[in-house]
């Protein structure tokens, strides 16, 4: 077999199991494909062109959104969620979202946006775990 064979047929997705206490249960952070990632990236991006305010907490909720799953592999949240998981516990979110960022490298920028707009308005901790 050779190397493109190799590479094109290798499964390489990853999750990790994120216990959430505040909410009884255990959700698992999953690796975006480059066809997910190009379209968490655009969702994102339209925060930027529409001036949100709110854009760390929407960057923290939109990858949630995007790279969680149950046991089963199955996604969790839909885009229409975000209002509500914007509602939900900071320390809960902050703890997928490290989990999230450790499988698909979330950039710098958008890191130090959410530090910035949602962690620190909030008193909570940084996410330099």
């Amino acid at each position: 077999m050779g190397l493109r064979e190799q590479i094109l047929e290798n499964v390489d997705s990853q999750r990790i199991a994120v216990p959430v206490p505040e909410w009884g249960l255990t959700l698992y952070a999953v690796s975006m494909n480059a066809s997910e990632r190009g379209e968490w990236e655009a969702w994102c991006a339209t925060d930027v062109s529409e001036g949100v305010k709110e854009r760390g907490e929407n960057i923290l909720c939109k990858s949630i959104i995007c790279a969680t799953a149950d046991a089963d592999g199955k996604p969790v949240f839909e885009r229409a969620d975000l209002d509500l998981l914007r509602g939900k516990n900071g320390q809960a979110l902050v703890r997928i979202f490290l989990a999230v960022d450790k499988l698909n490298a979330i950039s710098p920028n958008a890191r130090k946006e959410l530090e910035k707009n949602f962690v620190s308005d909030r008193g909570g901790s940084s996410l330099s775990a």
